[in-house]
């Protein structure tokens, strides 16, 4: 890992570490099963089908992202991913940190949408 992508990697997990303090330390890693460390599991119970929806960190092209995932349990306990997921790049993700808090402020009505 040259220098350079070597502190690209520690910037992200600072800053989001220092968003996010709850949570345990955060490192870079590849070639997981789940491709990264698992930051976030939200379950989904509907009726009989559970799902979860998943944040991780991981390499993507020998750059570091954010992926965003659907898993879906089957009737014998095993996780599948989903099609469903989403990619954010490092320069990206400030920007849709920023969007999805003003989406929880319109939310809980702290507030108003400014629909163009």
């Amino acid at each position: 890992m040259d220098e350079e992508r070597a502190r690209t990697i520690q910037e992200l997990q600072r800053r989001f570490n220092s968003l996010h303090p709850e949570a345990p330390d955060v490192r870079l890693s590849t070639g997981t099963l789940e491709n990264g460390n698992r930051l976030l599991e939200i379950r989904r119970e509907f009726q009989d089908k559970v799902s979860a929806l998943r944040v991780y960190l991981q390499e993507y092209r020998g750059r570091p992202i954010v992926e965003v995932s659907v898993w879906n349990r089957d009737s014998e306990g095993h996780w599948w991913i989903t099609p469903r997921h989403c990619k954010i790049r490092e320069y990206e993700l400030l920007r849709v940190i920023e969007v999805l808090m003003k989406a929880a402020r319109i939310l809980d009505g702290h507030e108003q949408p400014d629909w163009e």
